[in-house]
């Protein structure tokens, strides 16, 4: 007979020690699957073009401008223009692929231009009027694998409009690029977003920023220009900020890759650079994914992998709490969500430092629910044979 204030202790069966190797199993290839590829610093995908002028860009791929743009001085008059001959290499249907941001280290940045599918994304930071932190338009025309010179232009008098090859396909009157209460301050960002993320696939064959907006007809010269394959004469033909042709790409050292020279002299922005290593202007962390990338097809995959990958660890970790503890239904769904929540926490934390992972706030909720999923299923196990053994011993 056990004595008062006697512990109990359960015996171990093997359906215990099986589960404990299942769930050091689970936690192991859910930290593998988070974490891998494990690369610290990986290498920057960036390469030059050979049979002609530019830089291709991968999934995992990085430039930036030495300098920065200033916009009291590049943008007196609140208006701009860019001027972007790309080439994409696929439809980008897994999310945005950032082309080019301008980066002044907020969690919004000031500009972003992106292709979704075949469309052409502008998202302009906005946190005061725009419920999401940006105001977006978009047009299409940017089908894999043909050149296109994109054109955006805004200004106080004629709002925003963008142009494919010259012609017009999307404007908004009520709204710019640059307000005064929101400057376009920052370096230039090419091939993905400032954490790292959205990165983005094609050739980048032309780059230009002047400091005042273009109307139809000065857009159709600048192409005409473009066409007869002479980018850098666009420097004559308005007030340039940056132009890149890509004509003069310089070769190696121990940091850079390539660097393209700014054809505009004494301009802030300075050349572009490309770096050995891939790393993030602003790692982020648990950060939250934009509104459209929650409608794309690979969310809703992600969304599915996140729950489903985290049932096991809920299912086994719960059986285990049934096997060895008397605590009710809803004790023991929160004790296997705090330890799906705190195995999330530790992966999210750690990507942080990779700069190939991105550190979600999604994730970490989405493993959390498919987590406590598990622990439900465990709970409909309570009853059968796998539950507590009855037998105890004295200590």
């Amino acid at each position: 007979m056990l004595r008062p204030f006697q512990k109990q202790r359960q015996r171990r069966t093997p359906i215990d020690v099986i589960l404990g190797i299942l769930l050091a199993l689970q936690v192991a290839g859910l930290t593998y699957a988070g974490l891998s590829p494990f690369s610290f610093s990986p290498q920057n995908q960036v390469e030059a073009l050979e049979a002609r002028h530019g830089l291709v860009f991968d999934n995992v791929s990085i430039a930036t401008s030495a300098g920065e743009l200033r916009n009291a001085h590049d943008f007196p008059q609140r208006a701009l223009t860019i001027h972007l001959m790309i080439r994409p290499d696929q439809d980008s249907a897994a999310g945005l692929g950032t082309i080019l941001t301008i980066e002044d280290g907020s969690r919004v940045s000031p500009l972003v231009i992106g292709q979704w599918k075949s469309w052409l994304v502008i998202r302009v930071r906005d946190t005061k009027r725009a419920a999401r932190g940006y105001w977006e338009m978009d047009a299409a025309g940017l089908p894999a694998g043909e050149t296109h010179l994109v054109t955006i232009t805004s200004g106080p008098k004629r709002g925003t409009a963008i142009y494919i090859d010259g012609i017009a396909t999307g404007d908004t009157r009520t709204r710019t690029l640059i307000r005064g209460d929101r400057p376009l301050d920052g370096k230039l960002l090419l091939g993905c977003l400032g954490n790292g993320s959205a990165g983005w696939r094609g050739e980048l064959l032309g780059l230009a920023i002047l400091g005042n907006s273009l109307g139809e007809f000065e857009v159709a010269d600048h192409y005409a220009r473009v066409v007869e394959g002479d980018f850098a004469s666009l420097g004559a033909a308005g007030d340039f900020v940056a132009l890149y042709d890509f004509e003069q790409i310089g070769g190696e050292n121990e940091e850079l890759i390539h660097t393209v020279d700014n054809l505009i002299a004494n301009s802030a922005v300075g050349r572009l650079e490309v770096p050995r290593i891939f790393a993030p202007l602003r790692p982020e962390a648990f950060g939250i994914p934009p509104l459209r990338d929650m409608k794309a097809d690979w969310f809703l995959k992600d969304l599915l992998r996140n729950i489903a990958g985290f049932i096991p660890l809920g299912f086994i970790a719960g059986l285990i709490l049934i096997r060895n503890r008397s605590a009710r239904g809803y004790v023991i769904t929160f004790q296997v969500a705090l330890v799906g929540a705190l195995l999330s926490v530790g992966i999210e934390t750690i990507q942080i430092a990779l700069p190939m992972r991105s550190s979600s706030l999604s994730d970490l909720t989405l493993n959390v629910i498919g987590t406590m999923t598990g622990a439900v299923i465990a709970l409909a196990f309570r009853h059968s044979w796998l539950a507590p053994a009855a037998t105890t011993t004295a200590t």
